[in-house]
């Protein structure tokens, strides 16, 4: 086989790589059914007591996180994720209890992994959606957009046990631009949705952050503001697009370099 032949098989066996890698799905699923799954997986970002697993009052009875009282705080994933560049697609998919009506429940993700509560159940540095009854807020570090729902009562009075699932999108453009889209769906309290296919609630926001599209390492957060939110279960992360989760204390390969993630230090 002569060397220009190789060469071109090699080039073939690449990009078939490449792009297998942009094309697969990594998920991570936080369902809170293991005992002390929220310390082990999560940093907590402040020190508020009223923030517990409990092995029940979750989706069909299994474990969830309660919020016992009204309180701000933050969890950030100790598992990372890459940002792989443009193409890349974030999706984080949660079921949350509403059954209060003065408070914030957000998600989304952030490069900072000690994540303070800054504002409306978000960091200060991130993308991600807090929603209320009557409302929802996009955030991009210390920008936020804030709207009304079509239906300005939607997550008081459409789920007869007042569970939801929220699904929310973040695609990377080119320029450090970002898609953001988030779905509400009404749900039963054993996950199932009232329609799974038509949500009762779509929203869209593209927003420029660079801090964000040149992270080397996110990490995923929830966190909850006032007292809305009661429960909040089955966190799941999807990525695509060449994005892959990295294990808490991961060394990060970027370029020639290595970032060990336990240590925020670069290795050459």
């Amino acid at each position: 086989m002569t060397s220009k032949t190789l060469q071109s098989y090699s080039l073939i066996i690449l990009l078939f790589l490449s792009y297998f890698s942009a094309q697969s799905q990594v998920s991570t699923v936080f369902d809170f059914n293991t005992s002390n799954q929220l310390l082990t997986e999560f940093t907590q970002g402040g020190n508020s007591k009223l923030i517990t697993q409990s092995p029940k009052d979750g989706i069909g009875g299994s474990g969830t996180i309660n919020v016992l009282g009204e309180t701000d705080e933050i969890f950030t994933s100790k598992q990372g994720y890459s940002i792989s560049g443009k193409g890349a697609h974030y999706e984080f998919k949660t079921y949350f209890k509403s059954e209060y009506n003065s408070g914030y429940g957000g998600f989304g993700f952030t490069s900072n992994p000690n994540a303070k509560h800054h504002f409306y159940a978000a960091p200060s540095e991130g993308l991600g959606i807090s929603v209320h009854g009557g409302g929802y807020i996009f955030n991009s570090g210390l920008t936020a957009e804030s709207g009304k729902w079509t239906n300005e009562d939607v997550l008081n009075s459409t789920s007869p046990d007042k569970w939801y699932l929220a699904v929310l999108s973040i695609d990377l453009l080119g320029n450090s631009y970002f898609d953001m889209t988030v779905n509400i769906y009404p749900s039963n309290d054993d996950g199932t949705l009232l329609n799974p296919t038509n949500p009762i609630e779509t929203k869209t926001w593209k927003v420029q952050n660079k801090a964000m599209a040149n992270s080397r390492v996110i990490y995923a957060y929830f966190a909850f503001g006032g007292h809305r939110i009661t429960n909040f279960d089955n966190y799941i992360i999807n990525l695509k697009g060449g994005s892959t989760s990295i294990e808490a204390g991961a060394p990060v390969v970027i370029g020639s370099s290595v970032l060990n993630n336990s240590t925020k230090q670069i290795d050459n």
